[in-house]
């Protein structure tokens, strides 16, 4: 078990009867585009003083891992993004410990905020790492600000709740909670951010996560598809650490992008090496294939938000078909009895923002010599892969699904095949092995597997 430090700070009230924790008050946020943005260049020269370092800080873990924090601030009136950032850092002979991309010795390198864009009055967090066993360790460093440019974006601010920072007991501090769409239009949420902060309000440790449901509905959604989850992990610093903070980036999208996606969770459980699991099926009540992808939080009984992750569904939905899913990957609650023994409800949501037509053709193919070799709850499932489609394919994702008495989906697992060449041939295959951890308190000698595969096309 985990040694664990809780701090919290109380917070309003919402749908669970959820209650936020936290390490602190300042609670800065700010934003980020979405991956590919609808961002348009204005034909506008930037102002030359826009952003300013605003603190770092530094220190060497004890793997001669040295790190630099800080927080960059945008002091202008006009959101900015391809932001660069220059670092320095010099040995105590002042001669620069830097080397480019080719090994050569450079003066500085350049590194980039955790958020694209940062808006008039916001900041980001950033972050620097460098192997002191092979490059020495630093006696002096400085962060500079390098280039950017104006951006139009036009960035909306969300609600936050339910927050909560816990010290893992492995070295990292995990932060998650959730966040909030308070307006009356969609909101695509295109970066997240947390990091701890002393009282002077320095950011001491931070990362970016990609924990997080990237589509919020309007504010009132009766799905409550108009909050997220989310869940980010970092290292724990030296300095006292007395607040958290967290910044976004979170846009208005004028198009509705909902699809006609039903979800249903059919079993949860933690399995023998406390991984917790999610699992269930998306059904596809639309007319055309679409890939997605699902984002799960869980929560205490008073309703913190404890852990946040997501997972895409190993194949794209068909009109009519289903697809299952298992989230399990939490970072916070697995392997932690302490927060394990909090969860008390979970959400899952589809994510709309990662909700696209497949690029490839996923074809079924043949799965055959299925055999399944079990050991309690973990089972072994093995067997081979044929290209029976009748057409070059690029890879195939093999697919096991466990049922149980019932035919209630309790287990999933599943891997992908790479041919050795350009593509498998039809006729060629592979074989391969796919592991299921089940419930161990699951009637096992009563589950059942069945396996699917799909080879892809251009």
């Amino acid at each position: 078990m985990k040694n664990k430090l809780f701090l919290t700070l109380a917070a309003g009230m919402i749908v669970l009867s959820i209650l936020a924790c936290s390490f602190g008050g300042n609670n800065t946020p700010t934003t980020r585009p979405p991956v590919n943005p609808p961002v348009t260049q204005p034909p506008v020269v930037p102002p030359s003083d826009a952003l300013e370092i605003l603190s770092t800080t530094s220190f060497t873990d004890d793997h001669g891992n040295f790190y630099i924090y800080g927080e960059v601030l945008n002091t202008s009136d006009t959101a900015v993004d391809f932001i660069e950032l220059l670092v320095e850092a010099k040995g105590a002979d002042g001669n620069s410990l830097l080397v480019d991309e080719n090994g050569n010795p450079t003066d500085t390198q350049v590194i980039y905020p955790m958020l694209d864009v940062i808006g008039p009055g916001n900041s980001s967090p950033f972050s620097f790492y460098l192997d002191t066993n092979t490059y020495g360790a630093p006696a002096t460093y400085n962060v500079l600000v390098g280039s950017y440019e104006v951006t139009d974006v036009q960035q909306v601010a969300l609600g936050f709740e339910n927050v909560q920072m816990i010290d893992g007991g492995d070295g990292y501090l995990y932060l998650s909670g959730e966040l909030v769409n308070q307006t009356s239009d969609w909101v695509s949420i295109t970066g997240v951010a947390g990091g701890a902060l002393d009282d002077s309000n320095k950011v001491l440790s931070a990362d970016w996560s990609i924990n997080y449901t990237s589509m919020l509905a309007p504010a009132g959604d009766a799905n409550s598809q108009d909050r997220t989850p989310f869940a980010v992990f970092f290292p724990y610093p030296p300095g006292n650490v007395t607040q958290w903070s967290i910044w976004w980036d979170a846009q208005a999208y004028e198009d509705n992008p909902q699809y006609p996606l039903t979800l249903e969770v059919t079993d949860t459980y933690f399995d023998d090496y406390g991984s917790f699991h999610l699992v269930g099926a998306v059904r596809n009540e639309g007319a055309e294939v679409v890939s997605t992808s699902v984002v799960a939080g869980l929560y205490a009984e008073d309703g913190t938000c404890l852990d946040a992750s997501y997972t895409f569904l190993p194949y794209a939905v068909k009109p009519g078909e289903s697809a299952p899913f298992d989230v399990t990957y939490f970072g916070s609650v697995n392997y932690n009895d302490e927060q394990a023994a909090l969860v008390h409800t979970y959400t899952v949501q589809v994510d709309y923002g990662t909700t696209y037509p497949p690029y490839y053709t996923q074809n079924l193919v043949e799965a055959s010599n299925v055999s399944v070799s079990q050991s309690g709850a973990n089972w072994t499932v093995t067997g081979n892969f044929t290209n029976t489609s009748g057409v070059n394919v690029l890879d195939a994702i093999v697919v096991a699904m466990v049922f149980d008495a019932s035919d209630n989906l309790v287990g999933l697992g599943y891997t992908y095949l790479y041919p050795a060449g350009e593509n498998y041939a039809p006729g060629a295959g592979d074989p391969f092995e796919i592991y299921l951890y089940l419930d161990p308190s699951g009637d096992l000698e009563n589950y059942k597997v069945r396996v699917v595969a799909f080879g892809e096309t251009e």
